[in-house]
């Protein structure tokens, strides 16, 4: 008997504007010691289905159709007072923002003794507090941690926290919602590492919910395709990611951008996902198919079965060449290289520093510390280029970003822009300055005011810097910007506000807004974090087109296949430093760097056929205000010797990049000397 079988489950949620089907007929199974992958667009249902696997719905939610059996016991047919008795010791579920799924107030040990008291999985308090000591280390944390507060962990540390509180009283069933959401690329290896092993050791069944490709391809047996609320691919991972028989599949495989990926154009998915508030006759993906007939919008297709457990719900499964599908899909190539000229922007020593208390004692006596996100720093960026600002959080990437922007000030150091020192810049230079150097922020939903019209917020910029002879010309300007960004038809777009975009067409609009003033240099921080693979190559697209009207970039990303397509170089930041600057091939398919090294092996690779080799490190990076002795990562470096934390780091010259590593002292003179 399998340990879970959902058979035919469907759900819906009561909203404003009627049933919201977010779940419709899906089925599959798990068994012990096996991981299932359920992967798709934001708004797919897959979140949904793991929250009616624990039977945690809003009151505007309900299951209509279905059966969910753990262990032979359908779920659907219990009282909630049975329920409790088997969520966390049955099943339990790592949420996907640790830091919301624990209580601020309590220490970690507290949280963790309640869970296991609460369903009597130990006898009494000092076995709890016992299990607890053995749980942490189970995740990888020291025992002598417990009695911390959820605020005093570490991204990585709180996900582990959560992952221990979830095995606290031994289910067979672990669900992972986006279990590495905003961490970085370095910790969530480590965290998919970690799971994998519990797994193993356990003999746990997963279910893995997650936007990324990679990730799924890396950590799982089975995968669900899911899109509109169904699962339209279903099978072994291997054989569904390397030979996929629905035209959805393939397009949103070939759409996701990987580090290996510089000879593979990028498909940007036309459309966006189905309205489930409407009821849809035919195939649910028909209106965005590149493939679709009539047939597809008169027949919903039926479930084939094809050899090897794999089914896929199409009516064209195995007629379809991956080459008729792309056919007429917009495509997304890396722009070639292109010698570039004088240099626009020149930072030199740079360091930005913030006043740290060291307690309350201590600030009262007037006592701070300083803290460097930006310890002196060089970097040149040259007209029309694309230059990638890479690393973890809190390496100062953004803080070098908002820098050169001006929307923060220098500790030390300089920045000139053309030619001109952008510190002492004020009034009406300033003002020209803003308008020539703009910002496209990391959240566009943060960053729109949710007031304004679309049309509103790209006409303020021009009003404010005087563009346009009067209404009517800020208008036509407005206009052609809308066209040129795809917000299309333009007349409705114009009308609505931020909130009725999906986050693709957000990000257009924060696109839009930076440009519409025909900058010299957009600083882009994080532009494609918030958006799913399917859109990223269109927003990646949008970005080559106006770098090709000689626009410079500064793209600021903890993604490095990311950078890989829109970068012409590539510097590794790492606690304030730069410890690694080349040209973008150079430093991805030849890295040097120890960290690079780290950064590009922690990247998860969607080939399933391809096997990459991980270069470990434990922990995450210290604490800026505990900053290390000598070269700032040898206390994690696997090549560290001993000299490394005494050695000044600064960079040197090692062929055809620049590299902040002791190993490279003897390649040539470097830039110290």
């Amino acid at each position: 008997m399998a340990l879970l079988e959902v058979e035919n489950l469907s759900m819906f949620y009561r909203g404003k504007r009627g049933l919201v089907r977010a779940v419709n007929d899906v089925s599959f199974s798990l068994d012990e010691n096996e991981c299932l992958g359920l992967v798709g667009e934001s708004g797919c249902g897959k979140t949904s289905v793991g929250f009616a696997l624990m039977r945690l719905l809003p009151p505007n939610a309900q299951i209509a159709a279905g059966a969910i059996r753990l262990g032979g016991a359908d779920l659907t047919d219990m009282s909630e007072a049975e329920l409790q008795k088997v969520r966390w010791t049955q099943m339990a579920m790592v949420f996907q923002a640790a830091m919301n799924a624990l209580n601020p107030v309590l220490t970690v040990r507290e949280q963790l003794v309640e869970a296991m008291l609460c369903h009597g999985s130990v006898p009494n308090q000092q076995a709890a507090v016992a299990r607890a000591g053995e749980l942490f280390e189970l995740v990888g944390l020291p025992a002598a941690r417990l009695g911390a507060y959820p605020h005093e962990f570490s991204g990585g540390m709180r996900q582990r926290v959560i992952i221990a509180m979830s095995l606290a009283c031994q289910p067979k069933l672990l669900i992972a919602d986006e279990p590495t959401t905003a961490l970085d690329v370095v910790v969530q290896d480590q965290i998919f590492l970690k799971l994998a092993e519990l797994r193993k050791r356990l003999g746990i069944g997963m279910i893995l919910i997650s936007h990324d490709i990679g990730v799924i391809a890396e950590n799982c047996n089975q995968v669900a395709v899911m899109y509109g609320g169904k699962v339209v691919e279903y099978g072994p991972v291997e054989r569904v990611f390397s030979a996929p028989a629905h035209p959805y599949t393939t397009l949103l495989l070939r759409s996701t951008p990987h580090i290996f990926g510089t000879g593979t154009s990028l498909l940007s998915l036309p459309g966006s996902p189905p309205d489930l508030t409407q009821p849809w006759v035919g195939c649910i993906f028909a209106h965005r198919c590149p493939a679709a007939t009539d047939l597809c919008t008169q027949a919903a297709p039926p479930r084939k079965e094809l050899p090897g457990g794999h089914s896929v719900s199409c009516h064209y499964a195995g007629e379809l060449t991956p080459a008729e599908l792309i056919a007429s899909v917009p495509v997304f190539a890396k722009a070639d290289t292109v010698p570039h000229a004088t240099p626009l922007v020149e930072m030199r020593g740079v360091v930005k520093s913030y006043t740290a208390n060291a307690g309350f004692l201590a600030s009262l006596l007037g006592r701070t510390k300083a803290v460097k996100a930006v310890n002196g720093i060089d970097l040149t960026i040259r007209k029309g280029e694309a230059v990638g600002l890479v690393g973890e959080s809190g390496c100062g990437k953004t803080t070098t970003g908002m820098l050169l922007s001006r929307l923060e000030e220098l500790s030390a150091g300089t920045i000139a822009f053309d030619r001109q020192d952008v510190s002492g810049l004020s009034g009406a230079r300033l003002k020209e300055f803003r308008r020539r150097v703009q910002v496209i922020f990391q959240d566009p939903y943060e960053s729109l005011n949710p007031r304004m019209s679309i049309y509103e917020i790209l006409e303020e910029p021009l009003v404010v810097h005087g563009v346009g002879a009067g209404a009517a010309e800020r208008q036509q300007l407005v206009f052609r910007m809308m066209e040129r960004v795809g917000l299309t038809p333009v007349a409705v777009a114009a009308s609505k506000v931020p909130s009725q975009l999906s986050g693709g067409q957000r990000q257009r609009v924060a696109i839009a807004r930076a440009m519409i003033l025909k900058p010299d240099v957009v600083i882009a921080d994080e532009p494609l974090s918030m958006l799913d693979a399917s859109v990223k190559a269109g927003v990646m697209a949008l970005m080559k087109d106006f770098k090709q009207d000689g626009v410079t970039f500064l793209v600021i990303t903890h993604d490095l296949s990311i950078a890989r397509y829109l970068c012409d170089r590539i510097a590794i930041m790492y606690l304030g430093d730069i410890v690694e600057i080349g040209a973008t091939d150079n430093v991805i398919d030849h890295p040097k760097h120890p960290y690079t090294r780290v950064l590009l092996s922690s990247v998860p690779d969607p080939d399933v056929l391809r096997k990459r080799h991980r270069f470990l490190v434990d922990g995450e990076p210290p604490n800026p205000a505990a900053r290390p002795s000598g070269c700032p990562f040898h206390p994690r470096c696997p090549e560290a010797r001993s000299v490394c934390a005494d050695w000044s780091a600064h960079l040197i010259q090692s062929g055809q990049q620049e590299v902040a590593c002791l190993l490279y002292q003897g390649d040539s003179e470097d830039r110290a000397g």
